[in-house]
Protein backbone atom coordinates (compact mmCIF):
# COMPACT_ATOMS: atom_id res chain seq x y z
CA UNK A 1 0.00 0.00 0.00
CA UNK A 2 2.77 2.44 0.86
CA UNK A 3 4.62 1.62 -2.36
CA UNK A 4 1.53 2.41 -4.46
CA UNK A 5 1.16 5.78 -2.73
CA UNK A 6 4.80 6.61 -3.50
CA UNK A 7 4.24 5.72 -7.15
CA UNK A 8 1.15 7.93 -7.24
CA UNK A 9 3.14 10.85 -5.83
CA UNK A 10 5.94 10.26 -8.35
CA UNK A 11 3.44 10.13 -11.20
CA UNK A 12 1.72 13.26 -9.91
CA UNK A 13 5.05 15.10 -9.75
CA UNK A 14 5.96 13.91 -13.24
CA UNK A 15 2.60 15.13 -14.55
CA UNK A 16 3.00 18.50 -12.82
CA UNK A 17 6.44 19.10 -14.36
CA UNK A 18 5.29 17.90 -17.79
CA UNK A 19 2.29 20.26 -17.69
CA UNK A 20 4.55 23.14 -16.67
CA UNK A 21 6.87 22.44 -19.61
CA UNK A 22 3.90 22.27 -21.98
CA UNK A 23 2.54 25.57 -20.67
CA UNK A 24 5.96 27.14 -21.23
CA UNK A 25 5.60 26.09 -24.88
CA UNK A 26 2.16 27.79 -24.93
CA UNK A 27 0.01 24.66 -24.86
CA UNK A 28 -3.44 25.42 -23.47
CA UNK A 29 -3.41 22.88 -20.63
CA UNK A 30 -6.90 23.82 -19.48
CA UNK A 31 -8.32 22.96 -22.89
CA UNK A 32 -6.20 19.80 -22.92
CA UNK A 33 -7.53 18.66 -19.54
CA UNK A 34 -11.08 19.25 -20.79
CA UNK A 35 -10.25 17.08 -23.80
CA UNK A 36 -8.92 14.31 -21.53
CA UNK A 37 -12.12 14.43 -19.45
CA UNK A 38 -14.30 14.28 -22.55
CA UNK A 39 -12.31 11.33 -23.95
CA UNK A 40 -12.64 9.45 -20.65
CA UNK A 41 -16.40 10.06 -20.50
CA UNK A 42 -17.11 9.39 -24.16
CA UNK A 43 -14.97 6.29 -24.62
CA UNK A 44 -15.23 4.91 -21.06
CA UNK A 45 -11.49 4.75 -20.57
CA UNK A 46 -8.98 5.98 -18.03
CA UNK A 47 -6.06 8.11 -19.08
CA UNK A 48 -3.27 7.54 -16.59
CA UNK A 49 -1.04 10.25 -15.19
CA UNK A 50 1.87 8.72 -17.07
CA UNK A 51 -0.07 8.87 -20.34
CA UNK A 52 -0.94 12.50 -19.67
CA UNK A 53 2.66 13.30 -18.75
CA UNK A 54 3.86 11.63 -21.94
CA UNK A 55 1.31 13.64 -23.93
CA UNK A 56 2.46 16.92 -22.38
CA UNK A 57 6.14 16.13 -22.90
CA UNK A 58 5.50 15.20 -26.53
CA UNK A 59 3.60 18.48 -27.00
CA UNK A 60 6.74 20.44 -26.06
CA UNK A 61 8.46 19.02 -29.14
CA UNK A 62 11.77 18.99 -27.21
CA UNK A 63 12.49 15.31 -26.64
CA UNK A 64 13.54 12.26 -28.61
CA UNK A 65 11.72 8.97 -28.06
CA UNK A 66 14.57 7.76 -25.89
CA UNK A 67 14.42 10.89 -23.72
CA UNK A 68 10.63 10.58 -23.42
CA UNK A 69 10.94 6.96 -22.35
CA UNK A 70 13.61 7.82 -19.78
CA UNK A 71 11.48 10.60 -18.31
CA UNK A 72 8.17 8.74 -18.19
CA UNK A 73 9.30 5.11 -17.85
CA UNK A 74 12.76 5.29 -16.23
CA UNK A 75 12.89 1.56 -15.41
CA UNK A 76 11.97 0.45 -18.90
CA UNK A 77 14.82 -1.09 -20.89
CA UNK A 78 13.31 -0.82 -24.37
CA UNK A 79 12.45 2.73 -25.38
CA UNK A 80 11.67 1.77 -28.99
CA UNK A 81 8.17 0.53 -28.18
CA UNK A 82 7.13 3.92 -26.82
CA UNK A 83 5.94 5.03 -30.28
CA UNK A 84 3.61 2.09 -30.75
CA UNK A 85 2.47 2.20 -27.11
CA UNK A 86 1.44 5.84 -27.52
CA UNK A 87 -0.20 5.31 -30.92
CA UNK A 88 -2.15 2.24 -29.81
CA UNK A 89 -3.10 3.75 -26.47
CA UNK A 90 -3.91 7.42 -26.14
CA UNK A 91 -3.26 8.01 -29.85
CA UNK A 92 -6.25 5.86 -30.82
CA UNK A 93 -8.55 7.90 -28.57
CA UNK A 94 -7.13 11.15 -29.93
CA UNK A 95 -7.89 9.98 -33.47
CA UNK A 96 -11.51 9.43 -32.47
CA UNK A 97 -11.68 12.72 -30.57
CA UNK A 98 -10.29 14.76 -33.47
CA UNK A 99 -12.30 12.67 -35.97
CA UNK A 100 -9.24 11.90 -38.08
CA UNK A 101 -9.96 9.51 -40.89
CA UNK A 102 -6.81 9.57 -42.99
CA UNK A 103 -4.11 9.93 -40.35
CA UNK A 104 -3.18 8.48 -37.03
CA UNK A 105 -1.95 10.33 -33.97
CA UNK A 106 1.60 9.46 -33.10
CA UNK A 107 4.52 11.07 -31.34
CA UNK A 108 5.65 12.82 -34.51
CA UNK A 109 2.23 14.12 -35.61
CA UNK A 110 0.82 15.16 -32.22
CA UNK A 111 2.14 18.74 -32.20
CA UNK A 112 0.90 19.41 -35.74
CA UNK A 113 -2.57 18.05 -34.90
CA UNK A 114 -2.76 20.07 -31.68
CA UNK A 115 -1.75 23.27 -33.49
CA UNK A 116 -4.27 22.60 -36.25
CA UNK A 117 -7.01 22.22 -33.62
CA UNK A 118 -6.15 25.36 -31.65
CA UNK A 119 -4.53 23.85 -28.57
CA UNK A 120 -1.61 26.30 -28.54
CA UNK A 121 -1.77 29.94 -27.64
CA UNK A 122 -0.48 32.25 -30.33
CA UNK A 123 2.57 34.16 -29.07
CA UNK A 124 1.64 37.30 -31.06
CA UNK A 125 -1.91 37.18 -29.68
CA UNK A 126 -0.53 37.09 -26.14
CA UNK A 127 1.70 40.08 -26.89
CA UNK A 128 -1.29 41.94 -28.39
CA UNK A 129 -3.38 41.12 -25.31
CA UNK A 130 -0.64 42.49 -23.04
CA UNK A 131 -0.46 45.71 -25.10
CA UNK A 132 -4.26 45.97 -24.98
CA UNK A 133 -4.25 45.64 -21.18
CA UNK A 134 -1.59 48.36 -20.95
CA UNK A 135 -3.62 50.63 -23.24
CA UNK A 136 -6.76 50.06 -21.18
CA UNK A 137 -4.88 50.91 -17.99
CA UNK A 138 -3.62 54.17 -19.49
CA UNK A 139 -7.06 55.05 -20.85
CA UNK A 140 -8.67 54.38 -17.49
CA UNK A 141 -6.33 56.80 -15.73
CA UNK A 142 -6.72 59.39 -18.53
CA UNK A 143 -10.52 59.08 -18.38
CA UNK A 144 -10.44 59.35 -14.60
CA UNK A 145 -8.42 62.58 -14.83
CA UNK A 146 -10.71 64.01 -17.52
CA UNK A 147 -13.84 63.08 -15.61
CA UNK A 148 -12.37 64.56 -12.46
CA UNK A 149 -11.68 67.84 -14.26
CA UNK A 150 -15.15 67.78 -15.82
CA UNK A 151 -16.85 67.15 -12.49
CA UNK A 152 -14.83 69.97 -10.90
CA UNK A 153 -15.90 72.35 -13.70
CA UNK A 154 -19.55 71.34 -13.26
CA UNK A 155 -19.39 71.97 -9.52
CA UNK A 156 -17.76 75.38 -10.06
CA UNK A 157 -20.29 76.28 -12.79
CA UNK A 158 -23.20 75.21 -10.59
CA UNK A 159 -21.89 77.25 -7.67
CA UNK A 160 -21.37 80.41 -9.75
CA UNK A 161 -24.77 80.13 -11.43
CA UNK A 162 -26.56 79.69 -8.10
CA UNK A 163 -24.85 82.79 -6.63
Amino acid sequence: MVKKKKLDNKDQLLLFHAMKEAEDELLNTEKTEEMFTEIEKTYHCTITRKDKALFYLISTNKYTCEELANKVYPNRKDYKSIRSDFSKGLGDYLELYFELEDEYVGITSLVRILKKNGFYFNRSTIEQDEKFVNILGKRYSENFQLEGESISRNIINNQTSSD
